[in-house]
């Protein structure tokens, strides 16, 4: 027990209150010894019944079914009985500061994210960004957790920090020990925002905050990024990552006076609480088909079973067509956009698609 408290010791040394709280339930194990090995020894009693006495009198408890009878055993336990009564005292209290002081320093980002496959947000958004982000990933995923690490806030709004599931971490984005302090390397997806919205040269800090995260992040983690100016796409060349304009809400703007209802239909698509939505799924049993091919027989597919869907779009070599022309032909390493409803079985849809070719 002691080689464990003085472990606990060394490992957080530099923490004040866990400091204070180690060095007291040290110095009380060793009373406690000291109190168990005396009893045994000037009462002649087994090791079993001098622990029972040793925590009898710690505690209070006092049930005294077998006091000290020798005057060496009496002082022994006035001794180290008063001691021990003191210095319990003393740790339960300290037990109390201690899970307030941690309290206080996760509302202050000063504690290591412990979550596992979390959505790390780097760069606080606001309040009902964060919020919309938290609320939309929710939806899919019931047990999803985040962590939002930023330099510049002291500590998330109370409506934030009251969840659970959203991890706050202060630090530095230029320093290594940030980005393992949030748990990139354990995260599930990483997004970036621009330090300064609106400004087109935070871009440059994105880059530098994207390339930094790729390399503590998992093989599979996904790492978005949101983008101030397209005319810094050479920024992002050699970058990992899917970038997301941030002058989204300008383009939706413009393509709603030319396209009424384009933009609200857009936004149902990205709502996960809307409606369907976008969903990449890998072609295997229809690789070679053509795009008219697959449309034609991906409807009456869906028809035939009850499952609604739509062909979005398809993905060659990285890059994404909207609108591919028929005669394109689906090959292996293609995804493919559709749009349907969660829950959505693609590997038993494809299936059924060869059934009706």
């Amino acid at each position: 027990m002691i080689f464990i408290i003085q472990r606990l010791y060394a490992r957080f040394r530099h923490h004040a209150p866990l400091k204070m709280f180690v060095n007291s339930l040290l110095f009380l194990s060793v009373v406690f010894i000291l109190h168990t090995m005396f009893f045994k020894s000037l009462e002649n009693v087994s090791w079993e019944e001098s622990l029972w006495q040793t925590w009898q009198t710690f505690t209070t408890v006092g049930y005294g079914n077998r006091p000290a009878e020798t005057l060496g055993g009496r002082w022994t336990t006035i001794f180290f009985g008063t001691v021990g009564i003191a210095f319990l005292g003393v740790i339960i209290s300290q037990a109390f500061d201690l899970k307030e002081d941690r309290r206080e320093r996760r509302r202050l980002g000063m504690i290591e994210n412990t979550q596992n496959d979390c959505i790390v947000i780097i760069n606080y958004p606001g309040e009902s960004a964060l919020l919309g982000i938290v609320r939309e990933i929710k939806h899919l995923d019931k047990k999803a957790a985040f962590c939002v690490v930023d330099e510049k806030i002291e500590q998330l709004p109370p409506v934030l920090s009251a969840f659970d599931h959203i991890h706050f971490v202060k630090g530095n984005l230029l320093k290594e020990e940030t980005y393992k302090k949030a748990g990139v390397h354990k995260s599930k997806a990483v997004i970036v925002f621009p330090s300064e919205p609106g400004v087109p040269r935070s871009d440059g800090l994105t880059q530098t905050i994207v390339d930094q995260a790729s390399k503590f992040a998992r093989e599979d983690t996904s790492i978005v990024y949101i983008q101030v100016d397209q005319e810094n796409d050479w920024l992002f060349e050699n970058s990992p990552g899917t970038a997301v304009l941030e002058s989204f809400e300008v383009l939706a703007v413009v393509q709603e006076i030319n396209d009424k209802f384009s933009s609200v239909l857009v936004e149902k698509l990205l709502l996960n609480t809307t409606g369907a939505n976008p969903k990449t799924v890998i072609p295997k049993s229809i690789v070679g088909w053509t795009w008219a091919e697959f449309n034609l027989i991906a409807v009456q597919t869906g028809l035939k079973i009850g499952v609604q869907i739509n062909p979005f779009g398809l993905i060659k070599k990285g890059e994404t067509f909207s609108c591919p022309d028929y005669d394109t032909v689906i090959e292996n390493g293609d995804l493919l956009s559709l749009i349907a409803y969660n829950g959505f079985n693609w590997d038993k849809f494809e299936k059924k698609m060869l059934e009706n070719k």
